[in-house]
C-alpha cells in the first residue's frame, strides 16, 4: 500500500487554476516549463492510498490521480484545431505536452494555462543562447501565468491572439476569423473596464491592453491598424492613473516596460510627447538601471520630444536670432543622445562578449531581385533573437536621429544664410561582413550624418530580416521587424536614388526562403497613419 498526497496537496498555481498537477518538487513541470514561482501547501492535509496487487505491480497513487482528473475535465478538440507540442519559454527543459485551444467562446481560468502554453509554443524562438542580461522585448511573456486575480475579458483576449497565431502559422483562415469575432468581444470587455473610475482587476487590464496590441499587428488588415494606435493610447493613459504599488510590483515590472515600448513606437510615428507622460520607470532599482533593454528605453524616449520641438520650430514665426539659438541647442541634445547611444552599443558588447552577430550570404529570394542577384547580397546571424531585437531598435533609433539631425543643420544654415551641409567626408562602407565594431568606427567618425551613414544603416535593418522571419524564430522574430521596417521603408522613399531598396522592403512579405515564414503576415506602420520620420 503506498499513500502519496492527494490533490489537495497541488502546488498553488495548479490548485487556483484547478488544473492537473504531477507534484514534482521542487517545482511542478507546468511551472517549470511556465517559469513560475511554483509553491507548494502543508503535505499533511490528506493522502490517498492505492493497493498493489499481482496484476498491477507498478501502480502510483499519481496514475490513479491523473486518470480521474482527465475523466472529470476532459475536453473536447475540434477536429480543426491543430494539436500543438509545447515548448519552454527558455528551452531549458525537455518536457513536452500536446495541448490545443479549448473550444469553449469564453474560455475560464481552467484553461488559461493551457492558451498560453500555445502562445508560448508559436510565438517564442524554439531555442535560446546567451544573451545580454535582464529583460528582453519579450519578457513580459513571463507573467502572465502569475497573475493571480483575472477577469474573462484576459482570457477572451489571450484566446483570440492564440487563435490568431494558430491560424495565420498553419493558414487557417476559419481560425483567423474566429480570433477577430473573440478580439470583438474582448475589446468590448476591456473598453468597459476602463470606462469605470476605478480598475477592478489592474494587472489583468495592463496584460489584456499588451496582448490585444499583439493581435493589432497580426490581425492582417489594414482597417483595424488605428486599434494599434487606440491601446498604445490607453497603455499610456492607465499608467498615468495606476497606482504607484501596482506598477512597482513583480507583475507590474514585467508588463510597464511593454507598455512603455508601445507608447515609444507610437511616439516616433506621430512626433508627438504626448504619449510619453507617465511612461518613465517607477522608483527603478539598481538591476533595473543596469538592464540594457530598460537604459536603451530611456535614450529612445529623449527622441520624440527632439522631433517634436523641432516641428514646433518649424510652423512658429520667431525672429531670426531666437530661432538659431533654440535650432542650435536641439542639435546640442542630439549630438549628446547620439554620443550615448554607442555608449549603450559598447556596453552591449561588454556584457556579451561573444561575436553578437555576422553575415552569411543570403538565401532569402525577394521578388525584386534579379535572377543570381540580390539587393541585399549578405544577410546577418544573430547570437540569440533578443540581441536581434535589440540591435534593431538601437539602428532605428539612430536613423531617427541622425535624419532629425540633417533636417535640424539644413534649417540653421537656411538661418544663417549659409549653403546647405554638404556630404561628410565619410565613405559609404561596403556590403561586406560587419561587427558591432564596425558600427562605432564609422558612427564616431564625424559628429555630422551623412545619407550614405543612414543609408548604412538601413541596410543593416534589412539584412537582419532573414535571420528574423526564420520559423525557429515563432513569431516573435515576424513581430520583431514591424517598426524597423517602417523606419527603413521611410527612409528609402526619402531618397529616390534608393527606390530597388524601396520596393524591396514592400515585397519582404512575399520573399521565400527554406526555413522561413516570410508569409506571416503583420501589420505596417505606414498603414496606421500619413506621419513622417
Amino acid at each position: 500500500m503506498v499513500g502519496l498526497p492527494n490533490r489537495a496537496a497541488r502546488c498553488g498555481i495548479c490548485q487556483r487554476h484547478k488544473i492537473k498537477c504531477d507534484l514534482l518538487r521542487p517545482a511542478c513541470s507546468r511551472c517549470k516549463r511556465l517559469n513560475l514561482s511554483c509553491e507548494y501547501p502543508d503535505l499533511q492535509r490528506g493522502q490517498i492510498f492505492v493497493n498493489r496487487n499481482l496484476k498491477n505491480p507498478g501502480v502510483k497513487a499519481l496514475d490513479i490521480l491523473s486518470t480521474k482528473t482527465s475523466e472529470k475535465k476532459k475536453v473536447k478538440t475540434p477536429e480543426n484545431i491543430y494539436p500543438i507540442s509545447v515548448v519552454t519559454i527558455f528551452g531549458e527543459y525537455p518536457e513536452k505536452q500536446n495541448v490545443s485551444i479549448p473550444p469553449s467562446p469564453d474560455p475560464g481560468t481552467l484553461n488559461r494555462i493551457q492558451l498560453l502554453s500555445t502562445f508560448i509554443d508559436l510565438y517564442l524562438p524554439k531555442t535560446q543562447g546567451p544573451a545580454a542580461p535582464g529583460q528582453s522585448p519579450a519578457t513580459w511573456i513571463n507573467c502572465l501565468g502569475n497573475i493571480a486575480t483575472s477577469n474573462n475579458t484576459f482570457d477572451i483576449s489571450l484566446k483570440a491572439l492564440c487563435s490568431t497565431q494558430l491560424g495565420l502559422w498553419h493558414r487557417d483562415s476559419a481560425l483567423v476569423k474566429e480570433s477577430h469575432r473573440l478580439y470583438g468581444s474582448a475589446l468590448r470587455g476591456l473598453r468597459e473596464e476602463i470606462s469605470h473610475r476605478k480598475l477592478d482587476v489592474p494587472k489583468a487590464t495592463l496584460a489584456t491592453i499588451i496582448i490585444l496590441s499583439t493581435y493589432e499587428l497580426f490581425s492582417g488588415s489594414s482597417e483595424r491598424s488605428q486599434g494599434w494606435v487606440s491601446h498604445a493610447r490607453g497603455g499610456s493613459h492607465i499608467l498615468r492613473v495606476l497606482d504607484p504599488s501596482i506598477a512597482s510590483s513583480p507583475v507590474g515590472r514585467l508588463l510597464c516596460p511593454r507598455i512603455r515600448i508601445i507608447g515609444i513606437f507610437e511616439s516616433f510615428r506621430s512626433r508627438k510627447t504626448a504619449l510619453l507622460t507617465g511612461l518613465q520607470l517607477q522608483s527603478p532599482t539598481e538591476a533595473e538601471r543596469s538592464d540594457l533593454y530598460y537604459h536603451l528605453q530611456d535614450l529612445m524616449v529623449q527622441v520624440p520630444p527632439i522631433l517634436e520641438t523641432f516641428d514646433t520650430l518649424t510652423i512658429t514665426t520667431i525672429n531670426q536670432a531666437t530661432l538659431r539659438t533654440a535650432l542650435a541647442q536641439l542639435l546640442q541634445r542630439c549630438t549628446t543622445l547620439h554620443v550615448q547611444l554607442l555608449a549603450w552599443c559598447e556596453a552591449l558588447r561588454e556584457h556579451v562578449p561573444s561575436q553578437l552577430y555576422s553575415s552569411h550570404p543570403a538565401i532569402a529570394h525577394n521578388p525584386v531581385d534579379e535572377p543570381g542577384s540580390h539587393t541585399f547580397p549578405l544577410a546577418f546571424y544573430f547570437l540569440t533573437l533578443s540581441i536581434a531585437q535589440l540591435f534593431l531598435l538601437y539602428w532605428s533609433s539612430l536613423i531617427v536621429l541622425y535624419r532629425t539631425m540633417q533636417d535640424i543643420s539644413l534649417r540653421l544654415a537656411q538661418t544663417l544664410q549659409f549653403p546647405s551641409p554638404g556630404k561628410s567626408s565619410l565613405s559609404s562602407p561596403s556590403d561586406q561582413e560587419h561587427s558591432c565594431d564596425d558600427d562605432l568606427d564609422f558612427e564616431l567618425s564625424s559628429s555630422f550624418p551623412s545619407t550614405n551613414n543612414i543609408a548604412a544603416l538601413a541596410r543593416k535593418i534589412c539584412q537582419s530580416f532573414e535571420y528574423c522571419y526564420q520559423s525557429t524564430n515563432g513569431t516573435l522574430g515576424v513581430q520583431s521587424t514591424v517598426f524597423p521596417r517602417w523606419v527603413a521603408t521611410e527612409f528609402y522613399a526619402s531618397r529616390p536614388k534608393y527606390h530597388r531598396e524601396l520596393k524591396w522592403c514592400d515585397e519582404v512579405q512575399n520573399m521565400t526562403a527554406e526555413g522561413a515564414r516570410f508569409d506571416v503576415r503583420v501589420a505596417r506602420f505606414g498603414e496606421m497613419g500619413d506621419y513622417r520620420i
